[in-house]
């Protein structure tokens, strides 16, 4: 019998829900703005140091795309 999932697990599960239509959104709308720059302008430009530590510094838009997480989705 599979145990019930907890509350973090729903929240996790909402989270990626929301990650899987709101990048693809903020991406185009970056690209829409700042156009090929879009991801060192729009993105790398605004955060501060910390919050881009793991980010790739170059890519192409669908790599770029699929490294943000929920956090930078809500911040930008």
């Amino acid at each position: 019998m599979a145990s019930p999932a907890t509350n973090y697990q729903y929240i996790s599960q909402g989270f990626q829900l929301l990650l899987q239509a709101y990048a693809p959104y903020i991406a185009l709308n970056l690209v829409n703005e700042y156009g090929p720059n879009w991801w060192q302008m729009g993105v790398l430009g605004v955060l501060r140091e910390e919050q881009k530590r793991n980010l790739p510094s170059h890519g192409s838009d669908e790599t770029l795309m699929k490294s943000l997480d929920i956090a930078l989705c809500l911040i930008l």
